[in-house]
């Protein structure tokens, strides 16, 4: 596995994750416990590189309509842009995490 510091603009890379069967989107998940829904909301997927869990919503659903794993050809900047996106969200909260415990004193 590639890690994220040895990825280059514009490089290919394969990571696991499904089609909805009715949205026809392509969804992954970029990391452990990132939960994504589908735009159609008909299914999900979590796990990032760590492992592969997926669902939809209806058990009584026809076969031709359950959700196959598939492995997807993404762009290594997106990658690096959801990376760099989930660093700065925790470091924003790591900060009001910080200011609260000031105004708390």
């Amino acid at each position: 596995m590639q890690s994220k510091t040895q990825l280059t603009a514009n490089e290919p890379i394969l990571v696991d994750g499904i089609e909805c069967p009715m949205c026809k989107e392509q969804i992954w998940s970029r990391y452990g416990h990132d939960f994504r829904r589908c735009p159609c909301k008909y299914c999900f997927v979590d796990g990032g590189r760590s492992y592969l869990r997926y669902g939809w919503g209806d058990k009584d659903i026809p076969q031709a309509l359950w959700v196959k794993p598939l492995e997807i050809k993404i762009d290594a900047t997106e990658e690096i842009r959801d990376y760099e996106e989930k660093a700065r969200k925790a470091k924003e909260e790591r900060d009001k995490k910080n200011e609260d415990r000031t105004w708390n004193r």
